[in-house]
């Protein structure tokens, strides 16, 4: 019976059956978080424009707030991925 990946590339193997290297990691996670960001930017900016002018003062800060500082939760995941070495002893 064969395991299924934990997650998007865990544990990733090319064609030839040798680990993504950290370098190519790098690079997937920078297309990611260039394609990431503004999306997210263009959704948060499209849910203000829709929800915040019949807002109050404390609704509008609450959003800004949790806006701001939830597009780093994907980001923040990605990272350790994209700098995690391939274990030793796997092929």
């Amino acid at each position: 019976m064969t395991a299924e990946p934990r997650g998007l590339l865990h544990g990733a193997v090319h064609s030839k059956g040798r680990r993504v290297t950290v370098r190519v990691k790098k690079l997937i996670g920078t297309i990611l978080i260039l394609i990431w960001l503004p999306a997210y930017a263009l959704v948060a900016s499209g849910i203000a424009v829709l929800v915040l002018p019949r807002a109050s003062g404390l609704a509008a800060f609450l959003f800004y707030a949790i806006a701001g500082m939830l597009w780093a939760v994907p980001v923040g995941l990605m990272l350790p991925w994209m700098f995690r070495e391939p274990k030793a002893g796997h092929p």
